[in-house]
């Protein structure tokens, strides 16, 4: 069955629509869209799933969600189009010696104590931005630590380094130095994969609202 389907088989007027979201990472950024998709489509439940990134494209492609976002590459079999650019940086307390660099690449945490969340999505996401920056070779210590609700504090406190994404740094972060990492590889594209051959216009609607809520180039 489609994700998009009506939710009493006695009534037309109900729908839902799943949306497959990356560990949370688009989740604030989904917000103005769906706002606006809500809006023009009231008839339509629309649900926001967190799924690690072996899930995301599979899901997707059984339809057992409508629209797949993460940061994935293009697939045969699956319409895609580019959303939202991101970007890793590492936060750590501002007496840390890496917190006067001139700039840090991800070679120079390879000698760090890096913390980790064991929390699931922030684990995915941590995850993939060890794979996507260190390669075959991570740091030699990463400590994923027993309490989720103590990460920040820990890195406050000069206990390791953590690595998060750009769109993710708030005021929860201002007693630490949070600095964008120089490699090529620290900025990844968010992108969206649905079926498009499904002709469902208020899936299209969606993909429309999407795809303008995306960065203009400079």
């Amino acid at each position: 069955m489609h994700p998009l389907f009506s939710s009493l088989a006695h009534d037309h007027t109900s729908n839902t629509l799943a949306i497959g979201c990356f560990a949370s990472l688009c989740r604030d950024r989904l917000a103005e869209p769906l706002v606006a998709f809500t809006s023009a489509h009231p008839e339509v439940a629309v649900g926001v799933h967190d799924m690690s990134l072996g899930e995301l494209l599979p899901a997707a492609g059984s339809r057992r969600i409508a629209v797949a976002i993460g940061p994935c590459d293009p697939v045969a079999g699956l319409a895609h189009t580019n959303l939202w650019i991101d970007h890793a940086v590492v936060a750590m307390s501002p007496d840390h010696p890496l917190a006067a660099a001139p700039a840090i690449h991800a070679g120079l945490l390879r000698e760090q104590v890096l913390l980790i969340s064991r929390d699931r999505n922030r684990a995915q996401l941590h995850r993939f931005l060890v794979e996507r920056l260190f390669a075959c070779t991570p740091p030699a210590r990463i400590i994923a630590d027993p309490r989720n609700d103590r990460l920040l504090e820990r890195v406050a406190a000069g206990e390791g380094v953590a690595l998060f994404c750009q769109s993710q740094v708030d005021a929860s972060m201002a007693s630490l130095v949070v600095r964008p990492l120089v490699d090529a590889r620290a900025d990844f594209r968010l992108r969206a994969h649905w079926h498009a051959d499904d002709n469902i216009p208020v899936l299209d609607n969606l993909i429309d609202l999407l795809t303008a809520s995306r960065e203009r180039p400079s």
